[in-house]
């Protein structure tokens, strides 16, 4: 008897067991599987959607219509509307000088990380429109001489924690994460002052008394250092009568 006669039997029957195993335990539990699936994904469909427009929308197969009523159409997009508003609300507006090269390289970084979500408001102070009443009434002496935001409800935040609420608003946070301990943000912060106090110089633009004098000479102010107008006093020719009837009467 041949190896191949006995062989060849023992493997049909393997395969006819494969199949009634497969075909009797396998797809049932595939299709529990499925049907879990659909339970778990209407379960949650149902969390999401409220009760009132969950009773306007049949089952498929059903005699009435499965298509939403103008009504309910209007309450979901007035919802994706709001939802939208409030992605686009900033979470911090940042105050830049938009004249520092170096300030305009983090800048764009954080634009292109924000990739127009709205998140971080960017205004340049140094732009010659720029109204500090507009934004908590922080100068434009007060953001050149250290950065500066402002939070939604109109909190003014300085130095390490703009940097750091900036990066959480555009998914970075854990770079600044470390920040939030006292002794290190107490550090950060004097590293951070170090440089704010030579980066116009750095970047040779002079000293911040030079910048504060060349914005009050654009923006039409008189400057401090000069006091022509202030230091000339005009006599009247009535004043000047009286003073030599002052020193007349003193002399006699």
């Amino acid at each position: 008897m041949s190896s191949g006669f006995i062989v060849s039997p023992l493997c049909k029957s393997y395969s006819l067991s494969c199949r009634s195993v497969f075909g009797r335990h396998h797809w049932p539990v595939v299709d529990r599987v499925r049907v879990g699936v659909k339970r778990l994904a209407a379960d949650r469909w149902r969390a999401r959607v409220p009760a009132s427009l969950r009773c306007s929308l049949t089952a498929t197969g059903s005699n009435r219509s499965t298509v939403p009523s103008s009504n309910i159409r209007d309450e979901v997009n007035r919802r994706s509307l709001v939802q939208e508003t409030a992605a686009e609300a900033p979470q911090i507006t940042l105050l830049y000088d938009g004249e520092c090269p170096i300030c305009m390289k983090e800048v764009r970084f954080l634009q292109a990380r924000d990739a127009g979500r709205g998140r971080i408001a960017f205004v340049d102070i140094a732009a010659p429109d720029y109204d500090p009443t507009k934004y908590a009434g922080v100068t434009f002496e007060q953001a050149m001489g250290r950065i500066h935001g402002i939070l939604p409800d109109g909190t003014v935040v300085k130095k390490v924690d703009v940097f750091r609420l900036c990066y959480e608003a555009i998914g970075l946070g854990w770079l600044w994460a470390a920040a939030r301990v006292p002794l290190v943000k107490k550090a950060a912060n004097a590293v951070y002052d170090f440089w704010a106090d030579r980066r116009l110089q750095w970047t040779g633009r002079g000293t911040l008394e030079s910048v504060l004098a060349t914005r009050k000479a654009a923006d039409g102010m008189p400057s401090e250092d000069d006091c022509s107008e202030r230091c000339v006093i005009e006599w009247d020719d009535d004043e000047d009568d009286v003073q030599n009837d002052v020193q007349k009467g003193s002399g006699a």
